[in-house]
């Protein structure tokens, strides 16, 4: 409801706006004014235009033409498991965009909120971040990845199916600026569970981790390993994007 009523204000300045520049004279200059109030209310008030831009992404993608829509990485670095993978980050005031590059292709693309208002459409599924719960939206996961430490994550993976070509969909937890201190915490006391392999521990925290909301998915085609390795440590991240 709040979303919609800044939708209507919005509707009404361009409005009031449009009138103003109408009575002094010039259509073209009168388009240019909407438009760019417009995108600056939908930046400013709604996640429209992100939303828009994440959607667009898609693994099998040239690079290149990527970057028409996000602009040039802000950091890059080497996988050190695959050499022909680079690993390219885009940082958003909303959320951090981590695209996998092989070949000049995206193998992998990774959305990282920064915001938690920030709900972006999971893809293959009909969540969001921020929705749903991580066993709601992967009921049965094929696999999952935690650790705690210079990284803070917990991830359940599954392979989809034959319309996403069989890629591999990974959602959880994984924050820098939107830190949760009982999610921090269940998911180090999740990683020292399995550490000295406590059945009833790892099944209390895993249950609370699984109903917990997520902040982060990614899509790959790559191995699991390098799709890990392209998450940033908090320490990359600070000295990145501080």
């Amino acid at each position: 409801m709040l979303m919609t009523n800044w939708v209507a204000k919005a509707k009404s300045v361009v409005i009031s706006i449009a009138a103003i520049v109408i009575s002094i004279g010039g259509w073209n200059d009168t388009e240019t004014v909407l438009l760019n109030t417009y995108q600056k209310i939908k930046t400013n008030f709604t996640h429209e235009n992100e939303y828009q831009l994440i959607e667009k992404l898609t693994v099998g993608h040239s690079f290149d033409y990527v970057r028409q829509t996000t602009g040039f990485p802000q950091a890059v670095k080497a996988s050190t498991i695959d050499r022909g993978v680079k690993f390219n980050y885009f940082y958003f005031d909303k959320f951090l965009l981590s695209i996998a590059v092989k070949e000049n292709r995206v193998a992998a693309y990774a959305i990282q909120a920064l915001q938690n208002d920030f709900m972006a459409p999971i893809p293959y599924t009909e969540y969001t971040l921020y929705e749903s719960s991580l066993a709601e939206i992967i009921k049965q996961p094929d696999k999952n990845y935690i650790e705690s430490g210079s990284v803070n994550f917990y991830l359940d993976a599954i392979e989809l199916g034959r319309d996403a070509l069989f890629h591999q969909l990974m959602v959880g937890m994984y924050s820098y600026t939107t830190s949760n201190a009982l999610q921090t915490n269940t998911i180090s006391k999740l990683d020292d569970a399995y550490l000295f392999d406590n059945t009833q521990e790892i099944n209390s925290n895993l249950g609370l981790i699984r109903s917990s909301e997520v902040n982060t998915f990614s899509i790959s085609e790559l191995p699991d390993d390098i799709v890990l390795e392209m998450m940033l440590t908090k320490f990359e991240f600070m000295s990145y994007f501080s």
